[in-house]
């Protein structure tokens, strides 16, 4: 049996480098891409729109990082994770929250105004 758990490790190994192969590579695009076009087009104004959602992104996690609680238990510390750590991972989830909540709003409101039209 330990022949098998070690091919079924290596497996998930293989394909967890793929995940983060294809993941890089879908990040790139997305990013690398519009700036492509933006600049082979002469559209600077597009750029500039594309520069403040990111900013609005970023000041968003910086709020939702800042009202994250840093504390670390042992319980934590079995796993590695350090108060800086967990600050971010709590940040993160805080974000996700916010554009969940968020994106809950938009869709009740795009159903509301086309019920009314």
């Amino acid at each position: 049996m330990k022949d098998a758990s070690e091919a079924t490790l290596l497996w998930t190994d293989i394909g967890l480098v793929i995940g983060y192969i294809l993941m890089a590579v879908s990040v790139i695009g997305v990013i690398v891409l519009p700036l492509l076009t933006s600049v082979m087009n002469g559209d600077i104004k597009s750029l500039i729109k594309m520069a403040v959602g990111v900013g609005v992104i970023l000041v968003i996690f910086l709020i939702c990082w800042g009202i994250s609680g840093n504390e670390a238990t042992e319980h934590y510390a079995k796993y590695g994770v350090a108060e800086t750590s967990s600050k971010l991972i709590g940040g993160s989830i805080i974000m996700m929250y916010v554009f969940l909540a968020a994106s809950a709003l938009v869709v009740v409101y795009s159903e509301v105004s086309k019920f009314f039209r």
